[in-house]
């Protein structure tokens, strides 16, 4: 089993376990963003007491505020989340909680494709 290291990502420090070596920050990113290139970012933190949810945004993804992503955990429906702040690299976001099939966990997908309120592609 390998060691856990911190590697910079943008403005923020992703925690990266299971390497022998610390890895690059450009094979993280090409880790986040190349895993399904129908999901737009991943779910790197979360702080529930605020409704507080931190994604990964990819380079070639344009976010704007107010909207709707869709949170999945491999193709399991878990929640919506809408835009509030978008950096380079990450964006911040708050959870719809009217849309919450299980709580949202860091590791978690997003997708900006249109879905119903079950979470279905329309």
């Amino acid at each position: 089993m390998g060691r856990s290291w911190a590697v910079p990502f943008g403005a923020m420090v992703l925690l990266v376990a299971g390497c022998s070596a610390p890895p690059e920050e450009a094979s993280v990113r090409a880790n986040i963003f190349c895993a399904d290139p129908k999901l737009g970012g991943v779910v790197v933190g979360t702080a529930a007491k605020v409704n507080l949810v931190l994604i990964t945004v990819s380079d070639t993804e344009v976010l704007k505020l107010g909207q709707e992503l869709t949170v999945y955990r491999g193709s399991q429906f878990i929640s919506k989340l809408a835009v509030n702040r978008v950096e380079d690299g990450w964006a911040a976001c708050r959870e719809l909680t009217e849309f919450r099939q299980e709580v949202i966990q860091e590791g978690d997908w997003t997708s900006s494709k249109a879905t119903d309120q079950k979470g279905k592609l329309k």
